[in-house]
Protein backbone atom coordinates (compact mmCIF):
# COMPACT_ATOMS: atom_id res chain seq x y z
CA UNK A 1 0.00 0.00 0.00
CA UNK A 2 0.86 3.19 -0.51
CA UNK A 3 2.57 5.63 2.26
CA UNK A 4 0.70 8.86 0.84
CA UNK A 5 -2.77 8.04 -0.65
CA UNK A 6 -3.99 5.02 -2.68
CA UNK A 7 -1.50 3.22 -5.36
CA UNK A 8 -1.36 5.08 -8.70
CA UNK A 9 -2.00 2.72 -11.52
CA UNK A 10 -0.78 3.93 -15.02
CA UNK A 11 -2.32 3.14 -17.85
CA UNK A 12 -0.05 3.91 -21.47
CA UNK A 13 -2.38 4.77 -24.75
CA UNK A 14 -2.01 3.05 -27.93
CA UNK A 15 1.63 2.38 -29.37
CA UNK A 16 3.17 2.81 -25.80
CA UNK A 17 3.97 1.03 -22.92
CA UNK A 18 4.65 1.27 -19.10
CA UNK A 19 8.36 2.92 -20.43
CA UNK A 20 6.27 5.95 -21.08
CA UNK A 21 5.02 6.65 -17.88
CA UNK A 22 9.21 6.13 -16.09
CA UNK A 23 9.78 9.86 -15.56
CA UNK A 24 6.48 9.86 -13.89
CA UNK A 25 7.02 6.70 -11.62
CA UNK A 26 9.89 7.85 -10.75
CA UNK A 27 8.92 11.20 -9.06
CA UNK A 28 5.86 9.95 -7.80
CA UNK A 29 7.67 7.02 -5.76
CA UNK A 30 10.27 9.69 -4.84
CA UNK A 31 7.26 11.29 -2.67
CA UNK A 32 6.15 8.14 -1.01
CA UNK A 33 3.41 7.33 -3.65
CA UNK A 34 3.55 3.78 -4.98
CA UNK A 35 2.60 3.07 -8.61
CA UNK A 36 2.54 0.35 -11.24
CA UNK A 37 2.59 1.10 -15.00
CA UNK A 38 0.90 -1.92 -16.96
CA UNK A 39 1.73 -2.90 -20.48
CA UNK A 40 -1.38 -3.64 -22.22
CA UNK A 41 -1.05 -7.14 -23.63
CA UNK A 42 0.68 -6.97 -27.31
CA UNK A 43 1.90 -3.66 -26.82
CA UNK A 44 4.93 -2.31 -25.12
CA UNK A 45 6.62 -5.81 -23.96
CA UNK A 46 3.95 -7.87 -22.70
CA UNK A 47 2.57 -10.64 -24.88
CA UNK A 48 -0.66 -11.08 -26.38
CA UNK A 49 -4.07 -10.01 -28.45
CA UNK A 50 -4.42 -6.17 -29.43
CA UNK A 51 -8.14 -5.79 -28.45
CA UNK A 52 -9.92 -3.87 -25.86
CA UNK A 53 -11.43 -6.92 -24.35
CA UNK A 54 -8.14 -8.45 -23.51
CA UNK A 55 -6.33 -4.80 -22.56
CA UNK A 56 -9.86 -4.26 -19.94
CA UNK A 57 -9.32 -7.54 -18.60
CA UNK A 58 -5.55 -6.97 -17.83
CA UNK A 59 -5.96 -3.66 -16.43
CA UNK A 60 -9.14 -5.06 -13.90
CA UNK A 61 -6.76 -7.79 -12.98
CA UNK A 62 -3.91 -5.36 -12.05
CA UNK A 63 -6.13 -3.34 -10.03
CA UNK A 64 -7.64 -6.26 -8.22
CA UNK A 65 -4.11 -7.62 -7.38
CA UNK A 66 -3.55 -4.28 -5.39
CA UNK A 67 -4.16 -4.18 -1.34
CA UNK A 68 -5.34 -0.67 -0.25
CA UNK A 69 -6.54 2.08 -2.68
CA UNK A 70 -6.22 2.67 -6.08
CA UNK A 71 -6.75 5.17 -8.53
CA UNK A 72 -6.20 4.99 -12.32
CA UNK A 73 -4.89 7.37 -14.63
CA UNK A 74 -4.89 6.79 -18.21
CA UNK A 75 -3.77 8.30 -21.13
CA UNK A 76 -5.48 8.09 -24.61
CA UNK A 77 -6.82 5.17 -25.85
CA UNK A 78 -5.51 3.73 -22.00
CA UNK A 79 -8.50 6.14 -21.29
CA UNK A 80 -10.90 3.69 -23.47
CA UNK A 81 -9.56 0.90 -21.63
CA UNK A 82 -9.79 2.19 -18.25
CA UNK A 83 -13.77 2.75 -19.01
CA UNK A 84 -14.14 -0.43 -20.38
CA UNK A 85 -12.33 -1.91 -17.92
CA UNK A 86 -13.67 0.07 -14.79
CA UNK A 87 -17.30 0.67 -15.63
CA UNK A 88 -20.48 -0.96 -15.86
CA UNK A 89 -20.74 -4.01 -13.84
CA UNK A 90 -17.00 -3.50 -12.28
CA UNK A 91 -18.33 -0.02 -10.68
CA UNK A 92 -19.58 -2.16 -8.06
CA UNK A 93 -16.76 -4.45 -7.77
CA UNK A 94 -14.99 -4.28 -4.14
CA UNK A 95 -11.30 -3.60 -6.22
CA UNK A 96 -13.21 -0.28 -7.93
CA UNK A 97 -10.86 2.63 -8.00
CA UNK A 98 -10.66 5.20 -5.64
CA UNK A 99 -10.72 7.99 -8.76
CA UNK A 100 -9.95 7.71 -12.46
CA UNK A 101 -7.95 10.51 -14.21
CA UNK A 102 -8.32 10.13 -18.35
CA UNK A 103 -5.75 12.20 -19.49
CA UNK A 104 -6.15 13.71 -23.66
CA UNK A 105 -8.91 10.89 -23.94
CA UNK A 106 -12.69 10.30 -24.73
CA UNK A 107 -14.61 7.90 -22.56
CA UNK A 108 -15.87 5.11 -24.09
CA UNK A 109 -19.70 5.14 -24.83
CA UNK A 110 -22.09 3.88 -22.21
CA UNK A 111 -19.70 3.63 -19.32
CA UNK A 112 -19.69 5.31 -16.16
CA UNK A 113 -16.34 5.85 -14.99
Amino acid sequence: MAEHGPTIVLVHGAWFGSWVWAEMTGRLEATGIATRAIDLPGVGRAPGGHDLAGHSAALRSLVASIEGPVAVCSHSYGGVVASQALGGAAATSPARPTNCILLGTGRYPNRAV
